[in-house]
């Protein structure tokens, strides 16, 4: 999986988990990601060159924010507080637009 698959994987987890988009509202991609894509990209590391890391189970665990798991994670791999805070900031992001789906 590259960069900017894993970097996609995370913001749907983001978008989905936490129902900002549903079935009646449609998914822009462009619109919903924007710049973000090449953020996350950015915070992506392959801890211990492990291109394998980011499972999808890692990716959904962090992207809905497993504090157990990302305490841990950043603990053995501090490059990835970056990517933590790039995911936190696009949930605020995402709270203050006017199509979110949830109150």
């Amino acid at each position: 999986m590259d960069k900017t698959e894993i970097a996609k994987k995370f913001l749907d987890a983001i978008i989905y988990d936490n129902d900002f988009v549903n079935r009646w509202t449609p998914f822009d991609e462009a619109k919903h990601y924007g710049e973000w894509v090449k953020k996350v990209e950015d915070a992506i590391s392959f801890p211990d060159g492990d291109e394998e890391f980011w499972t999808d189970d890692n990716i959904d665990l962090m992207a809905i924010g497993d504090y157990d798991l990302i305490l841990q994670l950043i603990e053995k791999f501090p490059e990835l507080e970056s990517l933590d805070k790039i995911l936190n900031d696009y949930m605020e992001y995402l709270e203050t637009l006017p199509w979110k789906c949830h109150d």
